[in-house]
């Protein structure tokens, strides 16, 4: 718990320095067998990685902590992680792939949400138009929450593609310069 308030302190000033510390914490969780710290924690780091650091490596663990909270019946925490994924998709410029896990989050989230959710929100709903984000919200909402969590894993895997594409095509770019 204190490694865990000591990242969060510095989550805005310092977010290595905080991701460092929930590391700690996910090791020292996992060391003590933890099992439901381990992935609280990882979906803390899944959010900063994502958001400050690595990428590929928040994807890796939003999938996951979406999949062990699933596969738990941990439905308190499981609407949350998909929030903040909603959050991420909607900060890569993914509004398609936000709009329904929203939808899907939503209706089991017992109102605890990420305080970056409303800008999201609205941005999404600027993105795609109010009727297209209805529509996606909806056909989330309608979805029972194992199809979400398969929608939003799948999702996940596409973007996790796309950038090792991305990278790989940078690393070629880079070694074609460098022997030119």
């Amino acid at each position: 718990m204190a490694l865990t308030a000591f990242g969060a302190a510095f989550a805005d000033a310092d977010p290595g320095r905080a991701l460092s510390v929930l590391t700690e914490a996910i090791a020292y969780a996992r060391e003590h067998r933890l099992i439901i710290w381990v992935t609280i924690l990882e979906h803390l780091a899944a959010t900063f990685e994502a958001t400050h650091g690595d990428l590929d490596g928040g994807l890796e663990l939003f999938d996951r902590v979406i999949d062990s909270f699933h596969q738990a019946g941990n439905r308190g925490s499981l609407p949350y992680a998909l929030l903040d994924l909603v959050v991420v998709f909607d900060r890569m410029q993914r509004p398609e792939m936000a709009a329904s896990p929203y939808g899907a989050a939503t209706r089991d989230d017992g109102g605890i949400r990420p305080p970056d959710l409303p800008g999201a929100v609205e941005h999404l709903r600027t993105a795609l138009g109010a009727p297209r984000f209805d529509e996606r919200v909806a056909a989330g909402a309608a979805m029972e929450m194992a199809d979400a969590v398969r929608y939003a894993r799948a999702q996940i895997q596409v973007v996790r593609s796309e950038l090792a594409v991305s990278s790989a095509t940078a690393r070629s770019s880079r070694s074609s310069y460098e022997f030119a």
